[in-house]
C-alpha cells in the first residue's frame, strides 16, 4: 500500500494505491468505503451495484456479520471477499457496525462485546486473530475497547480505554506475525481515549510507534460529544500521526461532518449515511455543485425553491414530527404530497432511478411497502454521495474548498429542520412590504417599537437555532416590555398579550386617508389589536 499526497491546503488530496492482495486496486482520497451488510451492498445486487456510478474500490464489513459464520469460513479457506462474490474487491473488517447500536458496560481488560444478529460475543485478542485469520481482509481494523461515551466516562475510563487498546494492538501484532494467512493484511491501529485530550494525544503517539499501516479515529460517532470538543480532538490527534499512512474515521456521515473532517486531516470515511437515509425513506438532495454564485446555486436547485416545491410549512413539521433523524439534505418520499410529483428524485441527477423513475413512483412503492422503493433509493443515495466525494477531490484540486462548504453549511441550514423559521421571517418581510406601501396614518411610535421587538426575536430565534446547531453558545437576547403590553413566548411562538389577560396579535392593514386630506406618509403602520 502507498500512500502518494498531491497536496495539503485545506484537505489531504492524493490516492492510495496498490491496494490489495494482488496490488492492484487503488482509492482516491478524500474519499470513502462501500458500506456492506453481511457482505452486501443493502437492497442492492451485484447487478443493480454496477449500475451505480463511483463505486469505491474498498469494501467495508462489519466483523460481528463474518464472525457467526467463522466456522463456514474456516472450512471454505479462501477468504470472506471471494466468498461474498467480491473477489476483485479490497475488503476492510471493522470492530462494529456503525448502524447498529452497541450498548455500553460490556468491555473487560481481555475482552471485547460484539453485537450481531444473534445477540452478543465476547471477542478475546486470540480469538478476532482467529476470525481474521479466516477472513483473510486486506484491512481490518485492530480490536479496541471503545467504550467511551462523552460526558458519561471520565478520565479514569479514558485512561482505561487507551491502555487496553494499546495492549490488544501489541497481542495483535504478535499474532499477525506468526499467521502466513495475514502477511499480505494490513492493520488499523485505533485511536481512543474518549473525550479527553491528553489521553487521545498518549494513543495517538503510543499508536504511531507500532508498525501498524494506517490509524482509525474511533469513539466520535453519535451525539454525545459536543461538536466543538469532536473538532478540537480530530485535529489534536491528526496533528501527531504520520504523513505517510491513511487515516480513518468511523461513526462521521453527514456532508457538512464530513467537510469539517477532512479540513482536519481525515482521509477515509463510511458510506452508512446513504443507507440510513434509504431506511427513512428519503432522497439526497443536497447540491454540491461549487458553482460561482452559491446561493444561486441552492435557491434554483435544492434549497429554498426545492422545499417550497415539495410542500408547506405544516407538511414539513408533520415529517419533522413522524421522523426527528431527517436531515436537511433529503427529502422524505414518503410523504403524499409527493403522489402527483413526477418529476426525478434529484433535478439533472444521473442515476438509474431519476433517469428511469419519478418521485410519485417512489412513493408509490413507499406507501405499498414494495422491496424496490429500498432498490432505487439506495442507487440513487449512493451514487450521489459517492459523487459527492469526487467533488470534494476536484474543490481540493482547484482550491475551491471554501466555496464547496459554504454551499453545504448554507443547505444544512436551509433545510427542513428550519423551515418554521424561515416561514416566519418571510411573513415579516411581507407584512413589512405591504405596510411601506401603503397609505397610513401618522406613525405610532409604541406600536413600531412593538413590531420590531417581534422582528428581532424571529431573527435571534433563527440564529439561537442556527447556533444549537453549530453548538455555539449564542443566548436570545431578553425582549423588554412595555407597561401595558407583554411579548411572550411558547413553544417558540411569540405572542403579544395586555395588561388585562388578553391576548392580541399586531397586524397591519392598509390605512386610508381621511376625506379631504391627501394621501398619508407612506412606511407608516397601523395597528389592529383582537382580543381573545
Amino acid at each position: 500500500m502507498r500512500l502518494k499526497l498531491l497536496g495539503a491546503g485545506g484537505g489531504r488530496l492524493g490516492s492510495l494505491a496498490g491496494l490489495g492482495r494482488s496490488g492492484a486496486g487503488a482509492l482516491a482520497l478524500p474519499g470513502c468505503l462501500l458500506y456492506t451488510r453481511t457482505g452486501a451492498a443493502p437492497h442492492l445486487t451485484h447487478d443493480t451495484l454496477r449500475e451505480v456510478r463511483g463505486v469505491p474500490g474498498v469494501a467495508h464489513i462489519a466483523l460481528p456479520a463474518l464472525a457467526e459464520i467463522h466456522d463456514v469460513l474456516e472450512e471454505y479457506k479462501e477468504g470472506a471477499a471471494k466468498f461474498m462474490g467480491l473477489p476483485d474487491a479490497v475488503l476492510y473488517c471493522s470492530l462494529h457496525d456503525p448502524v447498529t447500536p452497541c450498548p455500553s458496560g460490556y468491555n473487560t481488560n481481555k475482552m471485547v462485546s460484539l453485537w450481531g444478529s444473534s445477540g452478543r460475543m465476547e471477542m478475546t485478542a486470540s480469538k478476532f486473530m482467529d476470525i481474521q485469520r479466516v477472513i483473510q481482509p486486506d484491512w481490518f481494523q485492530c480490536i479496541s475497547d471503545g467504550d467511551t461515551i462523552s460526558g458519561e466516562a471520565g478520565r479514569k475510563r479514558a485512561k482505561k480505554s487507551v491502555d487496553r487498546s494499546l495492549s490488544f494492538l501489541d497481542i495483535c501484532l504478535q499474532l499477525q506475525e506468526k499467521s502466513p494467512e495475514l502477511q499480505g493484511s494490513v492493520m488499523f491501529g485505533a485511536i481512543e481515549g474518549g473525550d479527553i485530550l491528553e489521553e487521545r494525544l498518549r494513543s495517538a503517539r503510543e499508536t504511531a510507534k507500532r508498525p501498524v499501516g494506517g490509524f482509525l479515529l474511533d469513539g466520535f460517532q453519535g451525539s454525545a460529544m459536543a461538536k466543538e470538543i469532536k473538532l478540537k480532538l480530530i485535529a489534536s490527534v491528526t496533528a501527531e500521526l504520520p504523513e505517510d499512512k491513511p487515516r480513518i474515521i468511523h461513526g462521521i456521515g453527514k456532508p457538512d461532518e464530513v467537510l469539517e473532517c477532512i479540513e482536519r486531516g481525515v482521509d477515509i470515511f463510511e458510506s452508512f449515511f446513504p443507507f440510513q437515509v434509504t431506511e427513512r425513506g428519503c432522497a439526497l438532495v443536497f447540491s454540491y455543485d461549487c458553482h460561482p454564485d452559491p446561493e444561486a446555486t441552492v435557491l434554483t436547485q435544492n434549497g429554498t425553491q426545492d422545499l417550497e416545491k415539495n410542500g408547506a410549512q405544516e407538511d414539513q413539521e408533520e415529517v419533522s414530527k413522524a421522523d426527528p433523524e431527517i436531515t436537511p439534505f433529503e427529502i422524505s418520499l414518503k410523504d403524499k404530497k409527493y403522489h402527483d410529483d413526477f418529476g426525478p428524485l434529484l433535478e439533472g441527477c444521473s442515476c438509474y432511478c431519476c433517469q428511469r423513475h419519478t418521485r410519485a413512483y417512489v412513493h408509490h412503492l413507499l406507501v405499498t411497502n414494495e422491496l424496490l422503493a429500498g432498490v432505487l433509493l439506495m442507487m440513487h443515495n449512493f451514487q450521489h454521495y459517492f459523487g459527492f466525494f469526487s467533488a470534494i477531490r476536484d474543490a481540493l484540486r482547484d482550491s475551491k474548498l471554501d466555496q464547496l462548504k459554504e454551499l453545504v453549511f448554507r443547505q444544512a441550514l436551509q433545510g427542513p429542520a428550519n423551515v418554521t423559521l424561515r416561514h416566519q421571517f418571510c411573513d415579516l418581510k411581507c407584512v413589512l412590504y405591504q405596510s411601506q406601501n401603503c397609505a397610513s396614518e401618522p406613525v405610532d411610535i409604541s406600536k413600531m417599537l412593538r413590531f420590531r421587538m417581534l422582528a428581532v426575536h424571529i431573527i435571534t430565534s433563527m440564529v439561537t437555532k442556527t447556533s444549537q446547531q453549530m453548538r455555539l453558545n449564542v443566548q436570545t437576547p431578553p425582549v423588554t416590555c412595555t407597561s401595558d403590553t407583554k411579548l411572550y413566548t411558547i413553544h417558540g411562538i411569540t405572542k403579544i398579550a395586555t395588561s388585562k389577560s388578553a391576548t392580541a396579535r399586531l397586524t397591519t392593514s392598509p390605512a386610508h386617508s381621511p376625506p379631504g386630506q391627501g394621501a398619508a406618509n407612506p412606511g407608516t403602520y397601523r395597528s389592529t389589536w383582537i382580543s381573545s
